[in-house]
C-alpha cells in the first residue's frame, strides 16, 4: 500500500512540476473556453495525455543513454545519463 502511495505521489509530483513551469495552458486564458463540464474533462484528458508522451519520450532517451553509455551536457555542463526532456528540448 506505501510504495502505491509513494508512486502516486511521484506522479504527482511529476505533473505539477511539468504543468508549473508551462506558459501554453494558463488558468485565465483557459477560463473562457473551458466553462463547461465536458470541455473541463476533455482538458484534463489532455493534460493527461501530454504529461504521459512526454514522460515516455523521457524514460526512452533515458533508456538508450544508459543502453549506449553516452551522456548528454545538463543545465550546468556536467554530463548525466538521466536528464529531463526539458533540458533536450
Amino acid at each position: 500500500m506505501q510504495a502505491r502511495q509513494a508512486a502516486a505521489a511521484r506522479a504527482w509530483q511529476g505533473f505539477r512540476r511539468f504543468y508549473a513551469n508551462c506558459n501554453a495552458l494558463r488558468p485565465d486564458d483557459l477560463a473562457l473556453a473551458v466553462t463547461q463540464p465536458k470541455r473541463i474533462v476533455a482538458l484534463a484528458l489532455v493534460m493527461v495525455l501530454r504529461l504521459l508522451v512526454y514522460r515516455l519520450a523521457e524514460h526512452r532517451l533515458r533508456e538508450q543513454l544508459a543502453a549506449t553509455g553516452q551522456t548528454i551536457p545538463s543545465q550546468v555542463n556536467k554530463p548525466t545519463q538521466r536528464p529531463t526532456m526539458r533540458w533536450v528540448f
